[in-house]
């Protein structure tokens, strides 16, 4: 058997003049060079995969059909069709959406399966290497222990080297997006210098407790994960500007992340949250945008409501019941979304009134029939969404005439409100005025007469004395 190296791949010969048992580390080897040979097949008969771009706008695409399809089946729900008529129609409908995601669900499995082989070469190509004696090549290895995952499980190259490069102080921002990870090696959380993390389109179902030790950490990216829960030491984070949670697994957000005091963005759609933390409102005191978009919420937490630096709030597609009644101390709220929460929300806080910078509100596809009076008092709205929803006031004919023709109905219901109430106070005054001077004459009578009966109750013991 001979072994040569060509460029960074070794060359086995199996051949000799005569044959000879080949030893158990040979045919190792032999095996090794077989599944390289045979993922480098694969790959090429794969071709190019396609653009991060192009995966990114299919996964836009699929969730714009998935919300079209939840929108098509909430209007189907309402009408007034039979019964058999509506199960035809929804099947239909189904089967528009399912055909209509077909090419873009083509893009991603093309794309997850070209690099899980290339994930595959890699680990066989490390394999080859290391049983021809030759591992130094893949693995130039300072500080190779310290970047295995928390199992010691090994990590690809395209990992090591972010890891030396972000040790060295030549990298702040670390991108690992798509390289394939199950985990993330514990190790980061010693290098105190990296700014950004981005660890988006990997297969990570949990972040390590090391994580808190990125101390400067501003971005943190785990979008398109598997991640089912995330480690209390997220709150040590205290630099964190930008945290992106979409399109993963999570049920709960850790109770600690308030006290990330300079986040400015938290997105958190297409999870499974059924709550927020108690306690979110208790800090965060920089936050301007936060979007929880399908989700299973079903309320929000009364301290929500103190994040009063909060310009920007997304509750699309949850199953939220209502909105605090202390909605409206988010005096700086200036777009607000809380459409497709179904059947479940009927009625708006009448403190909505008192979010006097918003700006823009989409309320479509709920179950509100009657907007709060104090709706009027809002003076900056120049864009407002009512669509489905089973509106008495402002009536269907002035919903469909557009925002303006809303804002016109509504200011003047709230003016006609407050007239309401000044007469209502006049007429209270007047009565008051009225029966004030009879209860006033009154309660002299009563005065006088007990006075009377004292007087002659003293003289009546001053004769008997006599």
């Amino acid at each position: 058997m001979a072994v040569a190296r060509q460029g960074n791949f070794v060359i086995v010969d199996l051949s000799t003049d005569a044959p000879e048992p080949l030893s158990p580390g040979a045919l190792a080897l032999q095996a090794a060079v077989n599944e390289v040979a045979e993922f480098r097949s694969k790959i090429q008969a794969l071709g190019e995969p396609p653009d991060h771009e192009y995966v990114d706008e299919a996964r836009a695409a699929i969730s714009s059909i998935n919300a079209a399809l939840a929108s098509n089946l909430e209007q189907l729900l309402f009408s007034e069709s039979a019964s058999s008529a509506k199960d035809r129609k929804e099947q239909d409908i189904r089967d528009v959406a399912e055909r209509a995601k077909l090419p873009y669900e083509a893009v991603i499995d093309a794309y997850e399966l070209y690099h899980s082989y290339e994930s595959l070469l890699k680990a066989a190509e490390l394999n080859m290497m290391k049983l021809s004696g030759e591992h130094e090549v893949l693995l130039p290895l300072p500080d190779e222990e310290d970047v295995k995952s928390g199992d010691g499980e090994e990590v690809n190259e395209e990992v090591r080297r972010a890891f030396v490069a972000a040790k060295e102080g030549t990298i702040k921002d670390v991108k690992l997006k798509s390289c394939n990870l199950s985990r993330f090696p514990d190790a980061f959380g010693n290098i105190s210098t990296i700014v950004s993390l981005h660890l988006s389109d990997n297969r990570l179902k949990h972040l390590p407790d090391s994580l808190g030790g990125l101390v400067a950490l501003e971005s943190l990216n785990v979008e398109h994960n598997s991640l089912v829960v995330l480690p209390d030491t997220i709150g040590l984070l205290k630099s964190l500007k930008v945290l992106i949670l979409s399109c993963n697994k999570l049920t709960t957000l850790p109770e600690s992340i308030p006290q990330c005091s300079c986040l400015e963005i938290l997105n958190a759609d297409f999870n499974e949250l059924e709550y927020l933390p108690s306690q979110i409102g208790s800090g965060l005191p920089n936050i301007k945008h936060i979007s929880v978009r399908w989700n299973k919420l079903r309320s929000l937490p009364t301290s929500f409501c103190s994040l009063k630096s909060l310009r920007k709030l997304e509750l699309k597609f949850n199953q939220l019941k209502a909105l605090p009644q202390a909605f409206g101390n988010l005096i700086n709220l200036e777009y607000l979304d809380v459409s497709c929460n179904f059947t479940a929300l009927q009625t708006l806080p009448d403190t909505i009134g008192d979010l006097v910078a918003l700006f823009e509100v989409d309320l479509s596809c709920n179950q509100i029939k009657i907007l709060p009076d104090s709706f009027g008092r809002l003076q900056f709205v120049k864009k407002i969404s009512l669509k489905d929803n089973p509106l008495v006031s402002p009536p269907v004919e002035v919903c469909e005439a557009g925002t303006e023709a809303i804002m016109y109905f509504m200011r003047n219901r709230w003016l006609s409100f407050l007239e309401e109430e000044r007469q209502r106070y006049s007429a209270e005054k007047e009565q008051q005025e009225k029966w004030l001077p009879w209860a006033i004459n009154g309660l002299n009578k009563i005065f006088f007469a007990e006075s009377s009966h004292i007087a002659f109750n003293n003289d009546d013991c001053l004769c008997q004395q006599l």
